[in-house]
């Protein structure tokens, strides 16, 4: 590179820089800049005190120091495989937004090793009492939220996926076709290069039914008068709180609940997290367990170990 401007011409401070770069690359994608940024700055802090400000001073040896002190945590226990791998895979998707190339990049599964956390506790399997939970959830904050809840759990979705699901467009899929393509708010944007089909069934279709009339004239769950950002936070903050209460821990336990439902569809054996039992995976097997990582969303078959035990 010639003589780049300071931060490659995104601006003077390296956390304010790292954003505008990453919003060109990224576009109005609110809550993925979010996320690498949060973790970035925890980066530029380092470099700050490395007396480095300035992005195009950012070299392979100081990114390769900072892994050190990662992995030195990691390793006492500190923080975790995954959330490592989270923190230097943001500091190259920044480094990429900022230089357009991969000279600043390394590997996480090579300093941490494979990223997979695997579930010990068994999520909350009974749809009678998400159900329950979902009536309080409609009556303290309105059908809308209980519905995307719901769908959350029948079609194994993220939450902002639940978020910007096209009931009208879903519903026609899976009269069609049979399955509901995912595309809208996926991880990384992969939607829209990967198709995503989870397989319909009566209780899909149903639920997608009352999503058309409850989403009305709207491509999706927002709120007209509401942004993406403050309504996932407020439904964060009303619908977890009593989902709680019924013993469901997490929002993401509903996508676990759906992938120890489809690990016995496919598999024809409880998941691992529920049986207690652990299963050897065969070629077989392992094929099997792509296919239900795609359907969440993965392309890795060992991330179900993290849904469904092993």
């Amino acid at each position: 590179m010639k003589n780049p401007k300071r931060n490659f011409g995104k601006g003077k401070g390296l956390k304010f820089s790292a954003k505008e770069a990453l919003r060109e690359i990224k576009g109005n994608r609110f809550a993925t800049i979010s996320t690498h940024c949060h973790r970035f700055n925890l980066f530029a802090d380092f470099c700050k005190k490395n007396n480095t400000n300035n992005a195009v001073y950012i070299t392979q040896d100081l990114f390769e120091l900072y892994a050190l002190r990662i992995l030195d945590r990691v390793l006492v226990g500190d923080i975790s495989t995954h959330y490592a791998h989270n923190l230097i895979s943001s500091i190259n998707v920044v480094m990429h937004a900022f230089r357009r190339d991969k000279c600043i990049w390394l590997s996480p599964k090579i300093l941490f090793g494979p990223r997979c956390h695997v579930r010990k506790i068994a999520p909350n399997m009974s749809l009678f009492v998400l159900k329950q939970a979902c009536r309080k959830i409609s009556i303290k904050a309105g059908f809308d939220i209980a519905l995307l809840i719901w769908l959350a759990r029948v079609l194994g979705l993220r939450l902002r996926e639940a978020i910007l699901l096209d009931a009208k467009k879903s519903l026609k899929e899976t009269k069609s076709k049979g399955h509901v393509d995912i595309r809208k708010g996926t991880k990384g944007g992969r939607g829209k290069k990967v198709e995503r089909l989870v397989k319909s069934n009566k209780r899909v279709v149903f639920a997608l039914e009352m999503a058309v009339v409850a989403q009305s004239n709207r491509v999706s769950f927002i709120p007209k008068s509401e942004k993406l950002i403050t309504f996932y936070r407020r439904i964060h903050n009303i619908a977890l709180p009593i989902l709680k209460e019924f013993g469901i821990e997490k929002i993401h336990d509903l996508r676990a609940a759906f992938a120890c439902d489809d690990y016995k569809n496919e598999l024809g054996i409880e998941a691992p997290v529920i049986s207690g039992k652990s299963v050897t995976k065969t070629p077989e097997i392992k094929e099997k367990l792509k296919k239900i990582s795609n359907k969440l969303g993965h392309n890795r078959e060992y991330i179900i170990d993290s849904y469904c035990g092993r």
